[in-house]
């Protein structure tokens, strides 16, 4: 052992040339400098494994100094091994980008309006469509049911329930048709090896509640007869709200389902803009109800044509 400043030193320990390790006069405890072995400092550090009396003496900074260097020197020697490895240099060089298949952005302004696209749908989307434009007339405002609930005598603190009590309808029903009907079209189609009617007879079923709703509604004297009218509302939306988009996205080709669904959007607000005109005008001239004798009228015909054209 030998002594240094009052310290001694036992040169023989696995301790002494740590990292970290300052003579003091006197020894106080420290949380800076924290006492590791050195053969656990070369276990952790690679650069120092090879080499345990490199760096008995120098302070932490100076090793990580002395290791950058050494990493930095040997950057040279590295590119050269990759240079003259056709293997590596296979592994590093940058793939090509297949610009065949890239999708090209159109610049804003650059596109022009054109009916080419809404020329290339099939006639089975057009023969949708008016199915779906003339139900959507029979979809008016859920604002003249309220003046029927009104009317009957529902007062106006229990009307928000009408909405609460449609929306849970279609909220319980929703997914379990829409895969009732997606099951009975695969399993169609895999019988006969053609396209399932499934999504068809979901959706006349569907139309047949909308006939049965504005028939309730009609016959409605108490606002408990209202609520089951409107109930049966919320049935024909689980009904045919999801599976119409199914139908029309299935009659568009990929390339124009954008256009489609445009199109269709289009067509069912103006329906939609009709129907309310329709039913206001009935409420006037019949009262309350006349509202739904529209309804189940257009509902009636949309059921027809979906039966032919669907």
């Amino acid at each position: 052992a030998s002594e240094h400043r009052g310290l001694n030193i036992d040169k023989s320990s696995v301790s002494y040339g740590f990292v970290g390790l300052k003579y003091q006069d006197v020894l106080k405890p420290s949380t800076m400098y924290e006492a590791i072995p050195q053969a656990q400092w070369a276990r952790h550090h690679r650069d120092l494994r090879y080499h345990p009396n490199r760096y008995k003496n120098k302070t932490r900074a100076d090793q990580q100094l002395a290791t950058q260097n050494e990493r930095c020197e040997q950057l040279p020697s590295n590119s050269r091994k990759y240079e003259s490895s056709d293997s590596i240099r296979s592994e590093v060089t940058p793939m090509l980008l297949d610009t065949d298949h890239v999708e090209k952005k159109v610049a804003w302004g650059s596109w022009r309006w054109s009916f080419r696209e809404a020329l290339q749908l099939p006639g089975t989307f057009w023969k949708a469509l008016l199915v779906f434009t003339l139900l959507k007339v029979a979809r008016f405002s859920e604002a003249f049911v309220t003046l029927h609930a009104n009317a009957v005598g529902l007062s106006a603190a229990y009307l928000p329930m009408l909405m609460v009590a449609t929306n849970l309808m279609q909220s319980l029903l929703t997914y379990p048709l829409g895969v009732i009907a997606d099951r009975a079209e695969s399993s169609a189609a895999e019988n006969k090896g053609v396209h399932g009617n499934g999504r068809k007879f979901m959706l006349l079923g569907g139309f047949g509640m909308m006939i049965l709703a504005d028939l309730l509604l009609v016959l409605a004297k108490a606002p408990w007869q209202v609520f089951i009218g409107y109930l049966a509302v919320g049935a024909h939306m689980s009904m045919t709200q999801a599976n119409m988009k199914a139908v029309l996205s299935a009659t568009m080709p990929p390339s124009v389902r954008g256009t489609g669904f445009a199109i269709s959007a289009l067509t069912q607000g103006i329906a939609l803009g009709a129907g309310n005109y329709m039913a206001g005008r009935l409420c006037d001239i019949f009262g309350s109800a006349g509202a739904f004798w529209g309804g189940g009228a257009f509902a009636t015909a949309a059921l027809g044509l979906g039966w032919l054209l669907l």
